[in-house]
């Protein structure tokens, strides 16, 4: 039997906090759905946007994307007074630097009201990832650079220092696990939702990951890179008929065995 469905990347759904998230305006667009008698919401990749906050070019695929987190539910929960949010000015139309600077503020007072619980102790637990990506991302925020641009025993990953920085820099990288753990329960509560009205979640993932990503910095061995950790080959595709002279991607290969 056929069936058919939508896309719509969540970021596009209407909101007034800049972008769209998992709240009542995508609870909302299921429902539509529903009453279409359709099957399937396709979204883009939810995964940790770069500094131009491509879905396809992440600092992180396993790590969701904060910009999509819903505050209102954080009221519910809290984490949030309701004047934090009505003490802000918003925007329907989707502004990512307005966004950001907005959720990363709110976000940062739910974390300070935020008691660490046993479900919080087993997200842990259950994405061991979950603490790397965490410093990885604050040594990003803390240099400004690429991760290939860090000091070395940075960029290796040496065990000792990078001990340190986590030792020196518990509470940012605390703050940066508590996010993913709130995009986490968020985008399985959100699927259930969608689950109950028979709509199935579907999605799409980039063929590469980027160079400058927690991927390639946890795992050099994974991809094509030299002894100075940078690409030995990069993605890219021929002539078509979209570009006569071919496209340059530029994400390093995997360093797979034929």
């Amino acid at each position: 039997m056929k069936k058919s469905g939508v896309l719509l990347p969540i970021s596009a759904l209407p909101s007034k906090y800049y972008i769209g998230s998992f709240g009542n305006e995508a609870l909302d667009f299921a429902t539509k759905l529903q009453a279409a008698k359709q099957s399937y919401w396709q979204v883009l990749p939810l995964s940790y946007p770069d500094s131009y906050h491509s879905p396809y070019a992440s600092l992180a695929t396993k790590a969701g994307d904060p910009l999509l987190i819903d505050l209102e539910v954080l009221v519910k929960q809290g984490l949030l007074k309701a004047k934090d949010l009505t003490n802000n000015s918003y925007g329907k139309q989707v502004v990512y630097r307005k966004a950001k600077a907005l959720k990363t503020d709110l976000l940062k007072k739910a974390y300070a009201t935020f008691k660490p619980n046993n479900d919080y102790r087993e997200f842990i637990q259950t994405n061991p990832w979950v603490k790397d990506f965490a410093t990885f991302i604050t040594l990003h925020e803390h240099y400004h650079k690429k991760w290939s641009a860090w000091p070395c025993k940075y960029k290796y990953r040496v065990v000792q220092p990078l001990l340190e920085f986590q030792q020196n820099n518990q509470e940012k990288i605390n703050y940066q696990i508590f996010v993913q753990y709130i995009f986490n329960k968020q985008l399985v509560e959100f699927k259930q939702a969608l689950n109950k009205k028979g709509i199935k979640l579907i999605g799409d993932v980039p063929m590469y990951v980027s160079y400058d990503s927690f991927d390639v910095w946890a795992n050099p061995k994974s991809f094509r890179l030299d002894e100075k950790l940078e690409p030995i080959a990069v993605s890219g595709v021929g002539p078509d008929y979209f570009s006569k002279e071919g496209q340059l991607w530029g994400q390093p290969l995997y360093n797979f065995k034929n």
